[in-house]
């Protein structure tokens, strides 16, 4: 017995050394080419072994099925470097081969994804789920960027599977209506303030998406809303007892930023609807007449300036001339006339009134005529309104002055007046 020169035990030896250090010196130099007949000498057995090496492992996984799976597991969390890098070694070692054995095999591989999905719907769900939450910023960013890259591609893909599997989504929607409302609500009160500045950068190009849409689809809005009138209103008056003040509001800042487009709009669509406007206002009137006159009544209270203006516009719209737009001449001769002064006090004669006011009906002709027009002070033209001329001058205590008897004379012989 001698000394072994590397563990330095007493043991039967060869070239100094003892069998276990010489074997392992002997592995170590010619690792490759024992490596090699080791994988030959496997293979040969396996093929001609092959039902009784599959048996023996079915029985040992099912006597040990939990021993394994926590063995698996823990090997997995201790060596999960060294896994993922052997597998994308492989993977990019025997590309080809996996391509083509994915064609050859497409059928089996979707239908064993379906079945491994449905069995385990809630695991995907979860590690989905955690997965997202510790890289979110990561996923984010690369679908941006993916986005970016293949925008085009991506539309096309889209247009083109949407045109293929049209009828599939609309009974996808109908069985998961409630589903998919809900996660849309989710999304935008999520979303909130990104969807606001996503509208506010693009603007346009939304205004232009919808309306072609619009355009495209005029005759399906309609439909959809003569078959779903009820609903629709419902859904409208629900929203806007929820929603009055906001709404309110909303429709007032839109009123002040947009009242030019509103008026453009207004007109043109009265001249085209000129005869259904007016038969409508009619027809709603005679319906409705105590909530005109109530109407009426708070609008005057509100606005007595704006009624005033009101009512000479109706003044003037029924004599069917122009009333208040007095000719340079007739104003000169009136001038001279009355020495520029107002007839009824003797001041400073201002203002034009008309003898006979324009709001009498049967008086359209000679509204306007030297006849009709006589200087007067605001005071005086204000006070009278529409009164006749001797009821305003018994109630005011003035005597009628003697060129109002003589026009008022002369009008009854031209004209056969009654006044």
């Amino acid at each position: 017995m001698i000394i072994c020169k590397n563990c330095g035990l007493k043991k039967h030896y060869t070239k100094g050394l003892c069998k276990k250090c010489y074997s392992k010196q002997y592995r170590l130099k010619n690792k490759d080419n024992l490596s090699k007949k080791a994988k030959e000498y496997h293979k040969r057995y396996y093929f001609k072994n092959k039902d009784k090496i599959s048996k023996r492992i079915e029985k040992y996984q099912t006597k040990n099925k939990d021993n394994l799976s926590k063995k698996a597991k823990e090997y997995r969390i201790r060596n999960k470097d060294k896994i993922s890098k052997k597998a994308k070694e492989y993977r990019i070692r025997n590309k080809d081969e996996l391509k083509e054995y994915r064609i050859q095999n497409k059928d089996k591989i979707l239908k064993r994804n379906k079945e491994y999905r449905h069995k385990n719907k809630n695991k995907i769900l979860k590690k989905r789920k955690k997965h997202y939450t510790k890289n979110k910023d990561k996923i984010l960013k690369r679908n941006k960027e993916y986005q970016i890259k293949n925008g085009d591609r991506l539309k096309e893909y889209r247009k083109g599977y949407n045109l293929k599997n049209k009828d599939k989504r609309k009974e996808y929607y109908l069985n998961n209506k409630d589903k998919i409302s809900k996660r849309g609500k989710e999304y935008r009160i999520r979303n909130k303030d990104e969807l606001k500045e996503y509208r506010i950068q693009n603007k346009d190009k939304i205004s232009k998406r919808v309306k072609e849409y619009y355009s495209k689809n005029k005759d399906k809005k309609k439909n959809y809303y003569i078959k779903n009138i009820e609903r629709i209103s419902k859904r409208n008056k629900e929203h806007y007892s929820n929603n009055k003040d906001k709404i309110s509001k909303r429709g007032k800042e839109w009123r002040i930023k947009n009242k030019n487009k509103i008026s453009k709009r207004g007109k043109e669509k009265y001249s085209k609807n000129k005869d259904k406007i007016l038969k409508c206002n009619k027809k709603w009137r005679t319906k409705n007449k105590d909530k005109v006159r109530k109407s009426g009544r708070t609008y005057r209270l509100k606005y007595p300036d704006k009624a005033r203006s009101g009512n000479l516009r109706y003044r003037v719209r029924i004599t069917k001339n122009t009333c208040f737009n007095i000719t340079e001449s007739t104003i000169k001769k009136i001038r001279i006339r009355d020495n520029k002064l107002c007839v009824y006090c003797n001041k400073d004669g201002t203002d034009f009134d008309h003898i006979i006011p324009v709001a009498h009906k049967g008086f359209f002709k000679t509204s306007n005529s030297i006849n009709n027009l006589v200087l007067s002070c605001k005071k005086c033209n204000g006070s009278k309104q529409h009164k006749n001329i001797f009821e305003w001058c018994y109630e005011n205590n003035k005597e009628i002055p003697k060129i109002v008897i003589e026009l008022l004379h002369k009008q009854t012989l031209q004209n056969k007046i009654k006044i």
